[in-house]
């Protein structure tokens, strides 16, 4: 009971408390009470270690990854190019400063955070509580998506939900936090790069 109680103050209840309206000082208390639980059952529970995999299980996922990392290069700009020109590689040319400031920080404060949490801790502490692999697979996918939900965005909601899948299957075959950090990192910096950051609240 105690870990699916986990499942939801930490993937549930957190999105939501983004989402509403409350004061800065309750949702500051709540992540700060997160973080503070997260990295006690990381390291006295699960005793996760921080270490870099070298040498990783990558036969039969690098074509794949190349495969859907040119298709969302392909789709995206077209899409961008067709509905939304004037914002085309907006940021990284015009404010070049900007993009590679914040590209660091999304890479530091949000996309190893995430994936720490969406795929080790959650593939180390929860997985067990599936006995369907297909049932754990999308639960993990429909969470990550639903962590973005404070957006109000639908597209975004899409666009991570297929994150979601292709992290997924990046961590399952793996299992190197690093390399699902890259393909991670790679995907939301040509977003902003493309002209999409406002969408995911990047700053423009």
């Amino acid at each position: 009971m105690r870990k699916y109680l986990e499942i939801f103050f930490l993937y549930v209840l957190a999105p939501l408390i983004l989402l509403v309206e409350l004061p800065l000082a309750i949702k500051a208390v709540y992540f700060v009470l997160g973080i503070t639980y997260v990295a006690y059952i990381t390291i006295k529970e699960e005793k996760i270690e921080w270490k870099i995999e070298w040498r990783l299980k990558t036969r039969g996922l690098l074509v794949p990854l190349i495969i859907r990392f040119v298709f969302i290069l392909i789709t995206t700009l077209v899409f961008i190019n067709i509905f939304e020109d004037e914002k085309l590689f907006n940021v990284i040319t015009q404010k070049p400063l900007l993009w590679g400031g914040f590209s660091l920080v999304y890479i530091l404060l949000s996309v190893i955070p995430q994936e720490f949490l969406y795929r080790t801790l959650f593939f180390s502490r929860y997985k067990q509580l599936f006995s369907n692999k297909w049932v754990f697979f999308a639960v993990n996918c429909i969470l990550f998506s639903f962590a973005h939900i404070w957006l109000e965005s639908i597209v975004v909601i899409v666009f991570t939900f297929v994150g979601g899948i292709f992290y997924f299957l990046t961590y399952n075959h793996t299992r190197s936090l690093l390399f699902v950090c890259i393909e991670h990192a790679a995907y939301g910096l040509w977003l902003y790069t493309v002209g999409f950051g406002e969408l995911f609240n990047f700053p423009v």
